[in-house]
């Protein structure tokens, strides 16, 4: 643990960073790590205020919120009072988060997703496909189906191929039959 830089304080005074938890002590106490204590003249612990979630110290006698340190984008912490940068997490599949300091990742919105960890970004859903909230791979439309947009947030958006055309399952596009086929429904597979 680092040790905050410590200006000279007069002899029977408490400063930031510090505090004297007994009548007549004759040295102070640093506040720990993960926090600080911005009062001057504290008399108990309870002065301790620890950093955000989003954010981490290792200094021990930090004075302010401003030596918290924010996690990156696209990593969140979700706890107060962190002493480590590993304590940031990054944001997992179906989830980004584009700015520091943050709590938490955000899911991916419906019509977007992310495969990777640690991503700033969501993707748009590509043509052929749906995305629900927080998916981490677009779902393809099912057999004799077809997305012709991209961003399409649910399964009723795909569209079923015209009579004369088909899709597999997995296949992008609708496809004319071959010569001697032939398909008379809507959604042929």
């Amino acid at each position: 643990m680092r040790k905050a830089f410590d200006a000279p304080i007069a002899q029977g005074s408490v400063g930031q960073g510090t505090y004297s938890a007994a009548k007549g002590s004759t040295a102070c106490e640093s506040c720990p790590a993960g926090g600080y204590c911005e009062e001057v003249g504290a008399d108990s612990s309870a002065v301790f205020k620890q950093c955000d979630p989003g954010t981490w110290s290792d200094v021990i006698a930090l004075r302010s919120s401003d030596g918290c340190i924010p996690c990156g984008q696209g990593e969140y912490q979700p706890i107060s009072g962190a002493t480590s940068v590993d304590a940031c997490l990054p944001c997992g599949p179906g989830t980004a988060q584009p700015l520091v300091g943050k709590g938490s990742c955000d899911m991916c919105e419906p019509g977007r997703w992310q495969g990777a960890e640690g991503a700033t970004a969501c993707e748009v859903c590509t043509t052929g496909a749906w995305c629900a909230r927080g998916s981490s791979a677009p779902t393809p439309c099912a057999s004799g189906k077809v997305g012709l947009s991209m961003g399409l947030t649910d399964a009723s958006e795909c569209e079923a191929c015209p009579p004369g055309k088909f899709k597999s399952a997995g296949a992008g596009a609708c496809l004319d039959c071959a010569v001697a086929k032939y398909a008379d429904e809507e959604g042929s597979s």
